[in-house]
């Protein structure tokens, strides 16, 4: 896989396995249902320990089905590059703000952000797989009842 490490590999191995699960389970569900569904699925792995809450690699399939659904809810291209840009901005704000909780619990302050309160949080990132969620977001019809795509990895 040129250009995707080890790391990346794993993520592809999970957005994957979720795809076809959602495909496999909800053949008459949209694109747009397949990918909240897949996020969810996701999320709920991320939530069973708090090892996984950790995860880099639970992160990085979070912001990618998150940014892929949203797109992909919108058939508009206009919608789907507007929606990017605001993703782009969001996905900054929400580092920023994670990385202010963190070190406000470092010094024995109050966690201002966790998805479950007794989780910690995974580190900052997700951005590059929050990208790629976009570009195959503009790919994705998400009123279409037919499978979702695999991500495929660039040759």
């Amino acid at each position: 896989m040129a250009g995707y490490s080890a790391h990346d590999h794993a993520v592809v191995l999970r957005i994957n396995r979720y795809i076809e699960l959602v495909n496999r389970k909800y053949p008459g569900s949209t694109v747009a249902e397949k990918l909240e569904l897949a996020r969810a699925a996701n999320i709920a792995e991320r939530e069973s320990s708090a090892a996984a809450s950790r995860s880099e690699v639970g992160r990085d399939v979070d912001y990618y089905f998150a940014a892929r659904k949203e797109l992909a809810a919108s058939d508009s291209s206009a919608k789907k590059t507007a929606k990017a840009g605001i993703g782009i901005v969001a996905t900054g704000v929400y580092n920023a703000i994670k990385g202010v909780s963190t070190v406000s619990e470092g010094v024995g302050g109050p966690p201002l952000i966790r998805t479950v309160p007794d989780r910690p949080n995974a580190p900052i990132g997700g951005y590059d797989w929050m990208r790629r969620g976009t570009a195959d977001g503009h790919l994705d019809k998400g009123s279409d009842t037919t499978d979702v795509k695999l991500h495929s990895v660039p040759k």
